[in-house]
C-alpha cells in the first residue's frame, strides 16, 4: 500500500508538470504586441493576445480568445477600441468552465455570472463583449459603452477642462445638452465655451477616440484697485544737516546750515491721491470674486497743519520746520542759536528744534520737545530733548551728578569724558567714552574711530558694542545689559512713593485709634464726627493710591524680568578689570579676549564668552 501510494503522488505530480509544460507551449504561441507605457489611453495597450486558453483553469472554450493584461490597467479605463482584434462574445455566451479540483489561475470579474453545470463551474457573458484579462482575473468589457465625461478644474477655479469619451455599440453618443447637464451637475456654469465643446464631440465621434483637457468654461481674475498715493511736496530724506558752506575764510558759514525742511505759511506740504477702486472676477462655478481690500492712505494732520479738500491737501500754517512721525505731520518752529549759549543768552526752552552753531557752555541748560543738535562742545550743564540730541563735538561733565544730557530717543556725541548720558532709545558715541555714565533703553555703540569704553559705566538694555573695553593699565570698567535703567527709575521712584504713602496710612490709622477710644467713652463731641468721616475718607484714598503703587510696580518688575538678555561685544579686545554683568549675573575679566562676546547661556543662567 505504501509503494502504490508512493507510485499515486509520482503520477499526480508529474500530471502536474506536463500541465505546467503545456501551458507554458500555449503561452509560447502567443502573439505579443510590442511593450510599450501602460497607458490606457493609447490606440493599442501592451497586452498579450491569447487565442487558445483551453489548457488553463478555467478551461477557455474553442474559439474564446482573450488579452491579458498587467495590474496596472483598469478595466473602467479602457475602450473597445483598443480590443478590435479580439472577437465579441454574445450575451449569455459561454466562455469557460473551471474544474474544482485543479488550482485556479483565473478568477471571474465584472460582467461575468457562473453557475454549476455537470460538476463544473461554468462561467458565461453577462453582457455582449470581448475577454480581458488583466492580472488575475477575467472580465467582459462591454462592446456597447455610452460616451462619458470626466470634468477638472483649475487650482483657481478661473478654468475648467472636460475629457469626451466616445460611445460605441448602441452606446448612447454625448451630446451638446448632455455636455450642458453635466456640467450644470458639476458645478461649472461661467463662461461655457460650446464652440470648443461642440468641436470636442465631432473629434471624438468620427475618430472613436478620447478628446480631452478641452477648455470648456473660462473666468476672469479680479483686477486689484490702486491705493492712493500721498504725495510729499517737501524732502522726507532729510535727517539731518545737508551741508555746512565754507566762506572765503575756510570757516563754516552757519548762516546757510540747513537744519531740517522748512516751509511757509500757508504752503501744501502733501496732496492724497484718490484710490483707484478694482473690479470683481468670476470664476467657472459664477462665484463673484472680489478683488483686495484696498489699502487706506492716510496722513494725520500735526501741530500747525490744517486740511482742506476733505483732509486730501495739507497745508503749514505758520513759518517753520515740518517733520514726518510716522503718518504724523507737524511744522514746528525751529529755534537757531548763532553763538554758544552763555550768559548771553540764557537758559533756552523752545517746544520745536534747537540748533546751536557754537557750544553748551558749563551751568546753562537747553530743553526742546524735538530734537538739539549742537555744532561744537557740551561742558557740565543740563541738556533734555523730546526726541534726539546730537553733539559734533565732546560732551564734557562733571561725574554722576546734576549735569547730564536726557533724551527721549536717541543721543549721538563725538566722544564723552566724565559726562553722564541718558536715553530711551540708543547711545552712539563716535570716537571714545572715558570715565563716563552711559544709560540707555537701547543699545550703546562705539563701533567708530578708537571706539574705547573707558571706565565708567555703561548700561544698556539691548547689548553694548565697542571695539575695546578698559585699557592695558587695567582701568575698572563696569558694562551691563538686560536692564532698563529707565524700568529701574520707575521703580524706584515708585518705592518711594509707596512708603511715603504707608506713613501717612500709619499716621491716620493712629489718628483714627484715638478718635474712636473718645468716642467709645462718650467724649467725642458731636461736631467732630463730620472731621471723622472726612478722616476715613482720605485714608481710603490713601489705599487705593497705595494699592495702584503696587500694581505698578509689579507691572514694571514683570517687564524687567522679561526683558531679552542682550549681549556685550568687544570687537577688537576686552581688557582685565572690566565687569560685566547681565540680567544681574557679572563676571570679572582678569585676562585680555579678543573679539569676544559676551552673552547669558540659557541652560546654565550662567555669562559664557565666546567669538565675537
Amino acid at each position: 500500500m505504501k509503494e502504490g501510494g508512493e507510485a499515486d503522488d509520482l503520477m499526480q505530480g508529474l500530471q502536474e508538470e506536463i500541465d505546467r509544460l503545456e501551458k507554458l507551449r500555449h503561452v509560447a504561441a502567443m502573439e505579443e504586441k510590442p511593450a510599450g507605457p501602460a497607458n490606457p489611453d493609447r490606440e493599442t495597450v501592451s497586452c498579450i493576445h491569447v487565442k487558445d486558453g483551453g489548457s488553463l483553469n478555467p478551461s477557455f472554450l474553442k474559439g474564446i480568445e482573450f488579452a491579458r493584461l498587467t495590474v496596472e490597467y483598469k478595466l473602467e479605463a479602457l475602450l473597445p477600441s483598443q480590443f478590435l482584434f479580439l472577437a465579441e462574445v454574445e450575451k449569455d455566451g459561454v466562455i469557460a468552465n473551471r474544474d474544482n479540483r485543479r488550482k485556479c489561475e483565473l478568477s471571474p470579474g465584472e460582467n461575468i455570472s457562473s453557475r454549476i453545470v455537470a460538476g463544473l463551474e461554468r462561467y458565461q457573458a453577462k453582457v455582449r463583449g470581448r475577454v480581458i484579462a488583466i492580472g488575475d482575473q477575467f472580465h467582459i468589457l462591454p462592446s456597447d459603452v455610452d460616451g462619458k465625461m470626466v470634468s477638472r478644474k483649475d487650482a483657481t477655479n478661473l478654468s475648467a477642462y472636460l475629457d469626451v469619451y466616445p460611445a460605441f455599440g448602441s452606446g448612447r453618443v454625448t451630446d451638446l445638452a448632455a455636455v450642458r447637464e453635466f456640467l450644470e451637475k458639476n458645478n461649472i456654469r461661467y463662461g461655457i465655451r460650446e464652440g470648443a465643446i461642440l468641436e470636442a464631440l465631432e473629434s471624438c465621434g468620427k475618430t472613436r477616440k478620447p478628446v480631452k483637457d478641452v477648455l470648456v468654461s473660462k473666468g476672469f481674475p479680479p483686477v486689484d484697485g490702486k491705493p492712493g498715493s500721498i504725495e510729499y511736496l517737501f524732502d522726507r530724506n532729510f535727517q539731518g544737516p545737508l551741508h555746512l558752506d565754507l566762506n572765503n575764510e575756510g570757516k563754516v558759514d552757519f548762516r546757510n546750515v540747513k537744519w531740517i525742511p522748512v516751509v511757509t505759511q500757508d504752503q501744501l506740504l502733501a496732496r492724497i491721491t484718490s484710490a483707484v477702486p478694482g473690479t470683481d472676477g468670476v470664476d467657472v462655478t459664477g462665484r463673484s470674486l472680489p478683488p483686495k481690500p484696498i489699502p487706506k492712505s492716510y496722513l494725520v494732520p500735526g501741530r500747525n497743519v490744517r486740511t482742506e479738500k476733505e483732509e486730501t491737501e495739507f497745508y503749514s500754517e505758520i513759518n517753520g520746520c515740518v517733520q514726518l512721525n510716522g503718518s504724523l505731520l507737524d511744522v514746528m518752529n525751529v529755534f537757531v542759536v548763532n553763538s554758544d549759549v552763555d550768559y548771553h543768552t540764557g537758559n533756552i526752552t523752545f517746544e520745536g528744534n534747537i540748533m546751536i552753531t557754537g557750544s553748551v557752555r558749563k551751568g546753562f541748560e537747553v530743553a526742546a520737545d524735538g530734537d538739539i543738535l549742537v555744532l561744537e562742545n557740551v561742558e557740565p550743564c543740563k541738556v533734555k530733548a523730546g526726541r534726539d540730541i546730537h553733539v559734533k563735538g565732546g560732551a564734557l561733565g562733571a561725574g554722576k551728578g546734576q549735569f547730564r544730557l536726557e533724551a527721549g530717543r536717541d543721543i549721538s556725541v563725538g566722544y564723552s569724558e566724565n559726562a553722564w548720558l541718558e536715553a530711551h532709545g540708543d547711545i552712539v558715541v563716535e570716537n571714545f567714552s572715558l570715565q563716563s555714565f552711559l544709560y540707555c533703553s537701547g543699545r550703546i555703540l562705539l563701533e567708530k574711530k578708537k571706539g574705547s569704553l573707558l571706565g565708567g559705566e555703561a548700561i544698556a538694555a539691548k547689548g553694548v558694542e565697542a571695539k575695546s573695553f578698559g585699557s592695558s593699565s587695567g582701568i575698572k570698567t563696569h558694562v551691563a545689559t538686560g536692564v532698563d535703567y529707565a524700568l529701574k527709575r520707575q521703580q524706584a521712584s515708585l518705592a518711594r512713593q509707596a512708603s511715603e504713602l504707608n506713613e501717612a496710612m500709619a499716621k491716620i490709622d493712629r489718628f483714627l485709634r484715638s478718635l474712636l477710644e473718645l468716642s467709645s467713652r462718650g467724649a467725642l463731641h458731636p461736631s467732630k464726627a463730620q472731621a471723622l468721616k472726612e478722616i476715613v475718607e482720605k485714608r481710603r484714598q490713601i489705599s487705593k493710591a497705595h494699592a495702584a503703587i503696587t500694581t505698578r510696580s509689579q507691572e514694571l518688575e514683570y517687564q524687567q524680568e522679561n526683558l531679552e538678555p542682550g549681549r556685550i561685544k568687544a570687537i577688537e579686545i576686552v581688557h582685565p578689570e572690566v565687569f560685566i554683568s547681565i540680567r544681574g549675573r557679572t563676571v570679572k575679566v582678569v585676562e585680555s579676549h579678543y573679539r569676544s562676546l559676551f552673552r547669558l547661556d540659557e541652560k546654565t543662567d550662567q555669562i559664557i564668552r565666546g567669538p565675537a
